[in-house]
């Protein structure tokens, strides 16, 4: 995004600030700046898909001109209003489908694990989860994936996810701060292996890779 400099004329100071004309953002598209707060943060005009014209000083957070808001709200309102009956099938419907997905999505499936086991791992430690996983590790979903799946052996594969498990070469327990925690989810740690083999092994450090 092109970035404009602005000349402040009692001062001569001189700063930029995004161009945002014609820029989209949920349902606005901006058109034009049309003042500034105190804290010189630019207010601009934006017209919003359902066709009012606003102003926000919000232009990389604000969606709508509050439509959006007002219509989630209103589907929130009716969601609470509908029987329990229906509201339960509904969230088991929900319950059924993820289910579904992690069985055929491996992406899914590992994030859940790993997600699983860093919180747990945290928990031991006296702390608690304050970042996606993946953000904490370092690295992401896609490279786990690809990483536990180099591994793969005997017959191993994301069509029998349930007979293998994700095993901490240097297990877990000797982890004593938040900083061994993401030491020990590193990658280099991780490998899949058998759940029978992985139950037997404990808290035992066999090898590295």
């Amino acid at each position: 995004m092109n970035r404009v400099p602005v000349i402040n004329p009692a001062t001569g100071a001189g700063y930029r600030v995004k161009d945002r004309t014609g820029k989209r953002s949920g349902r606005l598209v901006f058109t034009r700046v049309v003042g500034e707060t105190r804290h010189k943060h630019k207010i601009w005009e934006a017209k919003c898909d359902c066709g009012v014209v606003t102003q926000t000083a919000s232009p990389h957070s604000a969606k709508s001109c509050g439509c959006l808001h007002r219509e989630n709200s209103a589907e929130s309102c009716r969601e609470r209003a509908q029987p329990d009956d229906v509201r339960l099938a509904k969230a088991k419907a929900n319950v059924i489908k993820q289910r579904a997905r992690r069985r055929r999505d491996p992406l899914c499936v590992m994030q859940s694990r790993l997600s699983r086991l860093h919180r747990h791992a945290l928990a031991q430690v006296g702390a608690i989860k304050t970042s996606p996983t993946f953000e904490a590790l370092g690295y992401t979903a896609s490279e786990f994936v690809t990483h536990i799946e180099a591994q793969f052996c005997g017959g191993m594969g994301w069509h029998n996810m349930a007979d293998w498990q994700i095993d901490h070469i240097i297990p877990m327990s000797s982890a004593r701060s938040v900083d061994d925690v993401v030491a020990l989810n590193q990658l280099s740690n991780l490998r899949p292996l058998w759940a029978s083999e992985n139950n037997a092994k404990k808290d035992k450090r066999d090898y590295l890779l």
